[in-house]
């Protein structure tokens, strides 16, 4: 695919990826405790779901589950598996937020809040590409 064609992809869909980011870092997903990303995974399995692709989610733990999405596309391509995670790094007493850290806020041109960098930006990419190509795709989140 040419560069442009992605970077113009990317461009025109800015607002929903941003938009997308702001919904998964809501989610208060900090390990340690961790065991409470099922709200999390029923997002993301409710999403893809949309998309056409088959669930199949189960508990690995109370309260924190493990979503596979399946969808078959062109028989010509390749599959293509997408992993990450949903919980983020646990909040220090230390920590100065002058907002909630589960609140994504954009800030000197920069996407802050906890778990923008690891990975629900990298989590919201991930979806945001499989909402536009349908080639098979297998996507598991822990």
């Amino acid at each position: 695919m040419d560069l442009t064609k992605v970077t113009q992809q990317i461009a025109s869909q800015q607002d929903d990826l941003l938009e997308l980011v702001k919904q998964l870092v809501a989610f208060e997903t900090p390990a340690p405790p961790a065991r409470n990303t099922r709200e999390a995974q029923n997002f993301v399995a409710d999403y893809l779901r949309s998309l056409g692709f088959d669930i199949d989610q189960w508990a690995l733990y109370d309260n924190d589950d493990i979503v596979v999405g399946t969808k078959n596309g062109d028989s010509t391509y390749q599959s293509l598996i997408i992993n990450g995670h949903i919980d983020v790094a646990s909040l220090n007493p230390d920590e100065q937020w002058s907002f909630s850290p589960f609140e994504a806020v954009i800030q000197d041109d920069r996407l802050i809040g906890r778990g923008v960098s690891d990975m629900k930006g990298g989590l919201a990419a991930a979806l945001m590409k499989v909402s536009i190509n349908g080639v098979e795709i297998k996507l598991q989140m822990k």
